[in-house]
């Protein structure tokens, strides 16, 4: 697992001949709020079919990581900048950033 360095979006991961590329994404105390505001505009959409881009980042995120030491691979990686200073506040960030929300894992793509 690597940074990307040349992302056209936090959503462009890639996955080439076993390497995982992850663009940096910043961590502070307004991703929780953008992140569900995003991810409730998707599941609001009139064709809502579980294939948001957001919510798919967002889930494959919530997969990567799951305990502080996670985050902190991600930071050591330069994956994840993290603002709170709180390895465990950005773990729980994800942990819970998708529950109740409706992804459609058979169409899943960012």
């Amino acid at each position: 697992m690597k940074r990307k360095q040349k992302a056209t979006s936090f959503l462009d991961i890639t996955f080439n001949k076993g390497v995982l590329e992850i663009p940096p994404l910043e961590i502070d105390d307004d991703t929780n709020i953008l992140f569900r505001n995003l991810i409730a505009f998707e599941q609001c959409q009139k064709d809502a079919s579980g294939n948001g881009n957001i919510s798919a980042y967002a889930s494959f995120m919530s997969c990567i990581i799951d305990t502080a030491a996670d985050v902190e691979l991600l930071q050591e990686k330069a994956i994840i900048i993290n603002g709170f200073g709180n390895k465990k506040k950005v773990a729980n960030l994800f942990s819970k950033l998708c529950k109740e929300v409706v992804i459609d894992h058979e169409n899943y793509q960012m």
